[in-house]
């Protein structure tokens, strides 16, 4: 019984271990994927911006 209860224990402070693991992770992770998309959605933003405004090479370049 007592190595039951030890490999309980056991069990139970590395689930615990493994939660805070994965919290901490998913908190890095989500920091990492915000800081990534400030990036691209600016770039989208500014792609958009181009799109409205009538860009004069495009037209040079299909006359070629």
């Amino acid at each position: 019984m007592n190595i039951d209860k030890s490999a309980q224990a056991v069990m139970n402070s590395f689930k615990t271990f493994l939660k805070a693991v994965v919290d901490f992770f998913n908190v890095e992770v989500f920091k990492v994927i915000i800081n990534a998309l400030k990036p691209i959605l600016t770039a989208i933003k500014l792609y958009i911006a181009q799109l409205r405004k009538p860009i004069k090479w495009r037209k040079s370049n299909k006359r070629r």
